[in-house]
This record gives C-alpha cells, sequence and structure tokens, in this order.
C-alpha cells in the first residue's frame, strides 16, 4: 500500500534556490496524488514567497525565526503519517521520495536519514571546507554511529513527533537533537543512501564561520543539563593551539605557498569560532536560562494565520 507523504521545506530568503527545489519535488516517481508539499515561509524579506505562489504547493508562515519552529509549523498542520524533509536549498533526485518510503516500509524504523551531496556552486574556502566535511561516507557515519539525522533530508513516521514531541525551537541543531532523541529511548534511524539530495553549496566564507559558531554553541545548550563549572572549565581548556600543517608540505611555489596559506588560516579560524561557540554555550547553559532549548509551542499571534495556496 503506497502511504500518502507530507514534504515540508522551511524557506528564509531562499529566492535563488526554492525554484529548483520545488520543480525537483514536482518530478518525483512517487505517485503524484500520493504527497502533497508544504512551504513554511519564515520571515522572507525578498521573493521567497512570490516564487513558492507559482509552484500551486501550500504555502504557510511561521514568524518565530527558526526553521525548526516552521518544520513544526507544518506537522502541526498536515495529518500524513509519514513526513519527509528537505532545505529550499537542496535538489531532490527523481526517486528520492519513492526510496525513502521504499526503505521505511520495508522496516520498523520511526526516522531515517538520507545521502545527500554537497554541489559546490561557489569556490570558496568554505564551501570546499563543507563538502571535505561532508563526505558520502562521513554522511553513513552520522547516522548509523551518531545518529545525527540533517533535517535536510529526513524522513519522520508522525507517530515519533507524537510520542516524542516536536523540534525544539533553536536556531540551530534541533534536528540532530531530535534524531538523538529518539536513540536515547533506542529508536535508531535508518540511513538510506539512494534517498539523495544535492546541497547547493554557495555560502560566504563568512556565512560558515558564523555558522561554526551558532552549531556549537547549540550543541552545548541541547545539552545544557549536563553542563556544569567545572564542563565550563573543560571547554576554555581546548584551545585549537595546533591547526594542520599539511598545505604548507604540498607547497611548490610561491604562489601555491600563499594559496595554502589562506587556507590553512581560514580554516584554522574557523576552528576559533567553533570554540567561541563552544565556550560560550557552556557559559550560558551554567549562568543562564537559554530560550529556545525546551519544547516548541506555537504562536497564537495574527501574523500566523494559515494560508493555502494549493
Amino acid at each position: 500500500m503506497t502511504s500518502f507523504v507530507t514534504v515540508i521545506i522551511p524557506a528564509l530568503n531562499e529566492e535563488l534556490h526554492i525554484g529548483n527545489c520545488l520543480k525537483a519535488l514536482q518530478n518525483q516517481t512517487y505517485p503524484k496524488d500520493k504527497y502533497e508539499v508544504i512551504v513554511v515561509d519564515n520571515g522572507s524579506e525578498d521573493n521567497t514567497v512570490d516564487e513558492i505562489q507559482k509552484y500551486g504547493v501550500t504555502l504557510l508562515y511561521e514568524s518565530q525565526p527558526s526553521a525548526y519552529c516552521a518544520r513544526n509549523r507544518a506537522i502541526i498542520n498536515s495529518s500524513s503519517d509519514l513526513i519527509a524533509f528537505i532545505d529550499a536549498d537542496c535538489i531532490a533526485e527523481p526517486q528520492w521520495l519513492e526510496n525513502f518510503v521504499i526503505a521505511l516500509e520495508k522496516s520498523d524504523a520511526l526516522i531515517a536519514g538520507g545521502m545527500i551531496i554537497y554541489d559546490v556552486l561557489k569556490n570558496t574556502f568554505a564551501n570546499r571546507l563543507l563538502v571535505e566535511r561532508n563526505q558520502p561516507e562521513q554522511r553513513r557515519i552520522f547516522v548509523c554511529q551518531h545518529y545525527a539525522v540533517a533535517g535536510g533530508n529526513m524522513i519522520v513516521r508522525r507517530s515519533a513527533f507524537n510520542q516524542y514531541g516536536l523540534f525544539k525551537s533553536a536556531a540551530y541543531s534541533s534536528d540532530i537533537e531530535f534524531s538523538q532523541r529518539l536513540a536515547q529511548v533506542g529508536i535508531y534511524p535508518l540511513f538510506v543512501d539512494n534517498a539523495i539530495v544535492h546541497h547547493q553549496c554557495d555560502l560566504s566564507n563568512w556565512d560558515y564561520l558564523w555558522r561554526s559558531y551558532h552549531t556549537k554553541k547549540s550543541q552545548v545548550l541541547h545539552n545544557r543539563q549536563s553542563q556544569n563549572w567545572g564542563s565550563f572549565i573543560r571547554a576554555l581548556g581546548k584551545i585549537p593551539w595546533q591547526p594542520g600543517l599539511r598545505f604548507f608540505r604540498q607547497s611548490s611555489s610561491t604562489r601555491l605557498l600563499i594559496i595554502h596559506w589562506a587556507e590553512w588560516s581560514y580554516r584554522w579560524l574557523e576552528r576559533w569560532f567553533a570554540y567561541a561557540g563552544h565556550v560560550e554555550g557552556h557559559w550560558v547553559a551554567v549562568v543562564h536560562q537559554p530560550r529556545g532549548f525546551e519544547g516548541y509551542s506555537p504562536p497564537s499571534s495574527s501574523s500566523d494565520e494559515i494560508s493555502n495556496d494549493s
């Protein structure tokens, strides 16, 4: 029996990406009458909404600034048993949804993650580093060994959300927190290597540094119950003093030396941004009561009224 699936996409200022994402979802091999697409605008200030409305999908609005709040908004306003997630800057291969559903229905898994292939659109230090750290085998390890399923390529049975709660409303890492929350009670994710999406890598170098900082901070805060002054002091001691020197060993000319020096410097800077986020996360966890790391509570303001453009 072919299950009905809701595909959810959070979007914030994605006018350059959302069209390609939605075109790919229109061309899925999965029966067209067996899935719906919901896009949740998270406060875009560009032409994202205009682009979305060209494709006849359901459009919702979420005012809380978090992709996870946006995903939760769509979960609450849908009813299908299977819920798939993809990011606005990802392009699904034609059999993406079909392969996801087949794999999930052959197993008793409640959650599965697929393969994410990183396609470089801008040749920046940031995007090269992003690709290097997300090779296919690494994605398998993330899901199968660390139980870390990325929200950009995920499918979940609704019963998992009903029983274990929605995504937390933090701005970063709540997808990983959710899949690891399930793993803590013995519900482990399935890895579906033929459910493939292509992430469009067009980050600036600054974007990636800032993302590293916030991701590390959020990872700590998601586990804030285990943080104390001792963990804060230990975090301070993890200073990234020793960057790798392999770039210099590979330099065969002055020009290459300059290029490698620049890339090496960026990598080391990225480690310092991650370190700063790690330390601040421990500090905030010990001293403050951070918001957004508890369960999601949807706002009831009129600005969040639902609009269907299907």
